[in-house]
């Protein structure tokens, strides 16, 4: 790791690399398929190709992301846990959930991007967090139908501020894992108020 900012990383040092983090752009995209001991990456999320091209990523951080979607994690076989930013010029970007087979991703969160559905979600049976936070006010007349989490049976963190309208909450109930839910006042209907793991922020 550079304690300045680069310009590019050199091609004989990132065989070697383990932890990358980027602040700000490179001057050219990063070939990860030379990054053969890379656990921990972040960057602008245009400035890499294929996240699968690195065989022992653990953790990524994509920054301005424009294509915003679980496809973005076809391959990874070992990827534990993502931080997505949306690119702040995209109008209300929604994540899309469906994509082709299923990941290891225990983690996720979603920055200045909301979701309009959730079906999709069971590619990601081992997740145990998961953070949908959209722009201030983005998504607040939409309607969430949670359905689709009851395949996410690890399920223990689930944070849904400002994304709208909760539908079928009481499919939280099937998760036995489940600690906390963090929404906004009325975000739920009054079946699930008195839940444990229910937080109104």
């Amino acid at each position: 790791m550079s304690p300045r900012p680069v310009g590019a990383v050199p091609a004989s040092i990132v065989g070697g690399l383990e932890i990358l983090h980027v602040q700000g752009r490179l001057h050219a995209e990063l070939d990860l398929a030379r990054a053969q001991r890379l656990r921990s990456l972040t960057l602008a999320q245009d400035q890499v190709e294929a996240l699968s091209s690195a065989p022992v990523l653990e953790h990524c951080g994509l920054e301005s992301a424009t294509r915003f979607s679980s496809s973005i994690f076809e391959g990874c076989a070992t990827l534990r846990s993502a931080f997505v930013t949306a690119d702040n010029r995209a109008a209300n970007p929604g994540w899309d959930f469906s994509a082709q087979g299923e990941f290891p991703l225990e983690r996720l969160t979603l920055m200045d991007g909301g979701a309009r559905s959730l079906d999709g979600i069971a590619a990601l049976p081992r997740l145990r967090g998961l953070t949908i936070l959209p722009r201030e006010d983005a998504g607040l007349e939409q309607h969430l139908d949670l359905r689709s989490l009851a395949a996410c049976s690890r399920l223990r963190r689930l944070v849904l501020h400002r994304s709208g309208t909760l539908d079928n909450a009481h499919v939280l109930d099937e998760l036995t894992d489940l600690e906390t839910v963090k929404v906004r006042r009325g975000a739920v209907d009054r079946t699930v108020e008195d839940r444990a793991w229910l937080r109104v922020l």
